[in-house]
């Protein structure tokens, strides 16, 4: 015991003297940016956000810093931001006790250092706790997943999503009457909540942490309720998605049906775990139902506290805070709540909305300009965490009283059932179902065979090849190589090359084209093959038959022969080529065939008389 003692007091010792300071606001600029800040070890940071932190600190050297309070923490166990719209601040103020203080008025917000037992925040709007804890930065990387077409295993999660399930949810959420925290109906609600979990076969328990004491008065009496599917490849990488099932009206603490705020975030979280509970995922997936969020994120506090003292992998947090009431006039639309280093998280939840909710805006905003929910955190224990939001600025005006009930704040089931599925996509996805539909691998890029150049006259070389085994795949088309370069492509399975001007030999590939993922891939070559336009050069001058003059000639060509002439005379060059030009005349007279070929270039060209060369003669 005595050991004990002494331990305790040690820490309290080390504790006291860790945040020991002055309790200050450190605007977020380019030369006080968040980074520099966390890693500067005379500074304690308690609460962070894109605009400012609130820290404390011994000796204060930053720019513009503000100096809350001279003792941190020395008279009360918290300080709070209360949210409160610019336009109401006045009136506000006349309402609370001369003994709260207000520390710093920002851009809809008060720093406060409350001491009276009756405080009140802004109506409609609410407060987060800073409590005596250490702030962090998210401490990981993580590449999500970039998704460019759906799947067909998370369509059919989303397709299983009730519009019926999640209205009865928050019908028998708000008949409790309220879910106050400190009142008897939250822990039915919590053992509820529990027994839903438990149905679906998923480990849950009551997460239990110090009591609290709301600025309403009271302690708190619920507990946060957990629920965890265990991955089975990566059980120690956490997907979890939560919301707060806590209500609260000014009226009284027995009032409080909190349909839209926040029974349609149980609902949805519900809804997520009945669903993706049947089916198994390589991460694991952790459902929480928060309480004493009203009181200022107590709930949520305490347990990502916990998650980030014991070292857990926390890949992201996804928020469902209302998501039933829509503005007449207004679009479905989600606005993403998020600081900026939960950015990656963020943008991997738009990617995901976009490619399953074709048209649907998603936009981000750093925070609400009226209050804050459970995302903030785990933002605040080193993670991400997001909080997609009915709408930023034409929230339901009915939450915190007693209209918040199904038809008049919860006015758009439709909403509800959107917000829920997006949640679903999301988790799912980022989890990796098991049973997803491997895609079959793509068939094999087989080359060409027999690839054969051959020599047609009067045509070219022609090249012509076998296609690969159709069973194995069939090609969108060929390239054709000519001595490595390519040059022809076609869905024939040959290809005639008329362009030769020369008597080289020529040599020829073919690779297969196909069509993989929306990319064409080329194939291996096929066997090469090579030929070449023959080059007559085996003639004799004349022989016993034919006579061909003058040779060389310029003009016209004579032919006489012995026997009887044939009329089928064709002019070829020493390549192979037949000449087949228009002036190519010929006629019959005094037994000779005369022949002009004043159209011919110079050179040395052959005779062809039937089936025979019969000789070759010079054009000058």
């Amino acid at each position: 015991m005595k050991k004990n003692f002494i331990l305790t007091f040690c820490f309290l010792l080390v504790s006291l003297a860790t945040f020991a300071g002055k309790f200050i606001l450190v605007p977020v600029t380019e030369t006080n940016n968040l980074e520099s800040l966390f890693n500067n070890n005379d500074l304690k940071i308690h609460y962070y956000c894109d605009d400012y932190v609130l820290a404390t600190a011994d000796v204060v050297h930053y720019d513009n810093v503000v100096v809350l309070d001279e003792n941190a923490f020395a008279d009360v166990s918290s300080y709070a931001i209360v949210y409160c719209y610019n336009n109401q601040k006045e009136e506000y103020l006349s309402t609370i006790s001369e003994s709260d203080k207000v520390l710093y008025s920002g851009d809809h917000f008060f720093i406060m250092k409350i001491l009276s037992k009756n405080f009140m925040p802004a109506k409609n709007d609410g407060m987060v706790a800073i409590r005596n804890t250490e702030a962090q930065m998210p401490k990981s990387r993580f590449d999500f997943p970039v998704i460019t077409e759906e799947d067909e295993i998370i369509r059919g999660y989303i397709e299983q999503v009730s519009t019926d399930r999640l209205i009865a949810t928050v019908q028998h959420l708000q008949d409790y009457g309220t879910r106050n925290c400190v009142h008897q109906n939250s822990i039915l609600a919590q053992n509820w909540i529990k027994e839903q979990y438990e149905s679906l076969g998923l480990e849950t328990f009551f997460h239990t942490f110090p009591a609290i004491h709301p600025w309403w008065g009271g302690t708190s009496v619920s507990d946060n309720v957990i629920a965890i599917q265990y991955g089975t490849e990566f059980p120690d990488e956490y997907i979890v998605c939560g919301c707060h099932f806590d209500s609260f009206t000014y009226q009284s603490t027995s009032i409080g049906p909190g349909a839209d705020d926040n029974a349609t975030g149980v609902a949805g979280i519900l809804e997520t775990a009945r669903i993706l509970s049947q089916h198994d995922f390589k991460r694991s997936i952790v459902y929480c139902s928060f309480t004493a969020e009203e009181a200022g994120l107590y709930g949520s506090g305490f347990y990502a506290q916990d998650c980030a003292s014991e070292g857990k992998n926390i890949i992201g947090y996804f928020n469902i805070d209302m998501s039933g009431y829509l503005q007449s006039g207004s679009n479905i639309h989600i606005d993403l709540i998020h600081p900026t280093s939960a950015a990656p998280l963020a943008n991997y939840y738009k990617n995901i909305t976009g490619i399953y909710f074709i048209g649907l805006p998603v936009v981000s905003y750093p925070n609400l300009p009226g209050g804050d929910s459970d995302h903030t955190s785990f933002n605040q224990n080193g993670y991400m965490g997001i909080f997609p939001f009915e709408d930023k600025d034409n929230h339901s005006p009915y939450i915190h009283s007693p209209n918040d009930i199904i038809g008049t704040s919860v006015n758009t089931p439709e909403q509800v059932k959107i917000f829920t599925q997006a949640n679903v996509a999301s988790i799912a996805t980022l989890a990796i179902p098991v049973d997803s539909i491997t895609p079959p691998p793509p068939p094999p890029i087989v080359p060409p065979v027999n690839c054969v150049a051959q020599y047609i006259e009067d045509e070219g070389i022609k090249i012509t090849w076998e296609a690969p085994d159709p069973e194995l795949n069939i090609p969108d088309k060929y390239y054709v190589y000519k001595d490595e370069t390519k040059t022809f492509e076609t869905v024939e399975l040959l290809y005639i090359d008329n362009t030769i001007e020369d008597y080289d030999l020529h040599c020829y590939m073919v690779t297969a084209v196909y069509k993989v993922e929306n990319e064409m891939v080329e194939s291996e070559f096929s066997n090469a093959d090579c030929d070449s336009i023959p080059f007559i050069d085996n003639i004799i001058e004349y022989n016993s038959n034919y006579k061909i003059y003058p040779n060389p000639t310029n003009g016209e060509l004579h032919i006489t022969c012995h026997a009887p002439l044939a009329t089928n005379i064709e002019i070829f060059d020493i390549y192979g080529r037949k000449q087949s030009h228009s002036s190519l005349v010929t006629r019959h007279e005094n037994g000779e065939t005369v022949v002009n070929v004043s159209c011919l270039s110079a050179g040395i060209y052959i005779i062809k008389i039937g089936n025979e060369f019969i000789g070759k003669f010079v054009k000058e």
